[in-house]
């Protein structure tokens, strides 16, 4: 059945109605299903169920959330969930704020403009380079910071925990390959700090400055200069190179070797010494004596202990023993240190005087000593004065106290 300009109200068939054109200027109600063999261009629509492709060419909006864009973009304002994102995203950009997604696994690149947390291990195969300097892993256990090819020279910081002497070392350099510094955990625990060593070489090559023994003994290779104080329990080793230290470098001692009568004259000097030698140990040999004239090699501050004993007189007598330096080579004495006493014959005949001082040797080839029997009273010759080469009676004794 076949109809041509049909301008009646409605058109009523039980039959297949075949139309060359339809237009409907108002609305339509299909009762059933619409099949379109072409293209069905429509504005507007309610609902659409389609088995084929829809194309929608100024976009599809659903409701208020969501926008497809003629472009390709898609727009959500809520919530996207999927079970699984797929495909090449390489020269595209996901936007907006990720912070609730999980489970997401890297790609090519993963890129972040805050700080980034990872709960678990980062497995890297190439190269991680930060802000100009690489890090590196390489096999042979070895972590390097370096600022060009992963080339031992070119290593700026190195852990390196491998080398046949079973060591772990962190290596700090500058641009000179053959003057690294080293900090070296040995085989032994002994922890040490070398320089001038070969970039590559084992940890143990460089030259040892600075040693920590397991038990903590420290080694120091050269001299250890200290601005303030060194605190210890005990110093051990050969000091004879330290200054300003107030130790006892020389004591010597000198004793009239036989008993001297009184002279009957004033100011006469004691010339019969010997160095002791009866159980006895001098520190150092600074003093020495000529004619009862002593004099000293060495500058310094000295105290002097010096004793008379009188052990017999037969007249009485006083006496004022002394003992005089002199800073002119002899030219002039001056009395130092003096003593007095006074015995009578019918008494006890026997004394002994002592003193001591201190004094000041700053120039050896002009400084002499001399030990007098008097000064203003004269011992007489019936007073003997004690000495002896096997004990010590009447001496003089040196001390050096420090630095002059």
């Amino acid at each position: 059945m076949a109809f041509t300009k049909i301008t009646a109200s409605g058109i009523g068939s039980t039959e297949t109605v075949t139309l060359d054109g339809l237009s409907v200027i108002n609305d339509g109600s299909f009762g059933g299903n619409v099949s379109v063999g072409g293209t069905l261009t429509y504005e507007d629509v309610t609902n659409i169920d389609s088995v084929g492709l829809i194309t929608a060419r100024a976009g599809v909006v659903v409701g208020s959330g969501i926008t497809l864009s003629k472009d390709g973009d898609i727009f959500a304002t809520g919530v996207t969930t999927a079970t699984t994102f797929k495909g090449n995203f390489e020269g595209g950009t996901f936007t907006g704020d990720g912070s609730s997604l999980t489970g997401v696994a890297s790609t090519d690149n993963i890129r972040t403009n805050t700080n980034a947390t990872f709960l678990q291990n980062i497995n890297v195969s190439g190269t991680t380079t930060t802000a100009g300097i690489t890090n590196t892993i390489a096999s042979g256990n070895v972590i390097a910071l370096m600022d060009s090819s992963n080339d031992a020279q070119n290593h700026r910081v190195r852990i390196n925990s491998q080398g046949s002497s079973s060591t772990t070392s962190l290596v700090i350099s500058n641009s000179d390959q053959n003057n690294q510094t080293s900090f070296v955990h040995e085989n032994g625990s002994a922890l040490s700090i070398r320089n001038s060593q070969t970039a590559g070489s084992e940890p143990t090559s460089g030259t040892e400055r600075l040693r920590v023994e397991p038990k903590g003994n420290v080694k120091i290779v050269n001299n250890l200069n200290v601005v303030g104080t060194v605190t210890a329990t005990s110093y051990a080793g050969d000091g004879s190179s330290l200054t300003g230290i107030s130790a006892i470098s020389n004591a010597q001692q000198f004793r009239l070797a036989a008993d001297q009568a009184g002279s009957s004259s004033a100011g006469t000097v004691f010339t019969n010494w010997e160095e002791c030698d009866t159980d006895y140990q001098a520190i150092g040999s600074n003093w020495s004596q000529s004619s009862g004239v002593f004099s000293c090699s060495t500058t310094g501050i000295y105290v002097c202990y010096w004793t008379l004993v009188i052990n017999n007189t037969n007249t009485g007598d006083a006496m004022d023993p002394n003992i005089q330096i002199s800073t002119n080579s002899g030219g002039a004495y001056t009395t130092r240190s003096r003593g007095w006493s006074h015995i009578a014959n019918s008494y006890v005949n026997r004394t002994t005087i002592a003193n001591q001082f201190m004094f000041d040797v700053s120039n050896t080839s002009t400084f002499r000593l001399r030990y007098r029997q008097s000064q203003d009273n004269d011992l007489a010759s019936g007073t003997t004065v004690a000495g002896s080469s096997t004990e010590t009676l009447t001496n003089i004794m040196f001390i050096r106290l420090g630095n002059t």
